[in-house]
C-alpha cells in the first residue's frame, strides 16, 4: 500500500472542502464542485489575491499622489480584481495542477 496515497475518506473530505453556499453555486454562478476548471481557477485567483495583497502592502499610500487612507482601504479589492483577471487569462499555472488533482480525486471517488 502506498503510504502517501489518499484514502477514500480523505479524498471525500478534500472534495467537500468547498465553502458552503446558500444557492449551491459559486460567486460566479457556476457549481464549482462539479466543474474542476472553475474550482481550480477560483483557487488560483484566491492564491494570487493573497500574493498581490502582500505585494501591495509594502507600497506607501502617502506622498503628493498617494491616496492616503482611502487607497489603503480599497487596496485589497484592487488586489482581488487583479488576481481574478490574471487567473481568468491563463494564470500562472497553479490552476492546471489543481485541476489535474481534482480530476484525479473525482475519478477515485467514482470508482
Amino acid at each position: 500500500m502506498n503510504s502517501i496515497a489518499p484514502t477514500a475518506m480523505q479524498t471525500n473530505q478534500f472534495l467537500s472542502m468547498m465553502p458552503p453556499s446558500t444557492s449551491g453555486t459559486s460567486a460566479s454562478g457556476t457549481n464549482a464542485s462539479a466543474d474542476p476548471n472553475k474550482a481550480a481557477e477560483e483557487f488560483e485567483a484566491t492564491y494570487l489575491s493573497t500574493v498581490f495583497d502582500r505585494m501591495f502592502s509594502s507600497i506607501k499610500t502617502d506622498g503628493p499622489f498617494g491616496g492616503g487612507n482611502a487607497e489603503a482601504t480599497w487596496r485589497s479589492f484592487l488586489a482581488t480584481e487583479y488576481a481574478n483577471e490574471v487567473s481568468a487569462n491563463g494564470g500562472i499555472g497553479i490552476a492546471d495542477s489543481v485541476k489535474a488533482e481534482l480530476v484525479r480525486l473525482q475519478e477515485i471517488t467514482h470508482k
